[in-house]
């Protein structure tokens, strides 16, 4: 699993969190 894949895709609208990577937090203030 790669953790951090949410932060690596350009499209943070098609980010799902889940249990294995709680990072809506930094997504949050990436897209801020």
């Amino acid at each position: 699993l790669q953790p951090n894949r949410g932060l690596r895709k350009p499209n943070f609208e098609n980010y799902e969190p889940t249990v294995e990577e709680p990072r809506m937090l930094d997504v949050k203030e990436l897209r801020a």
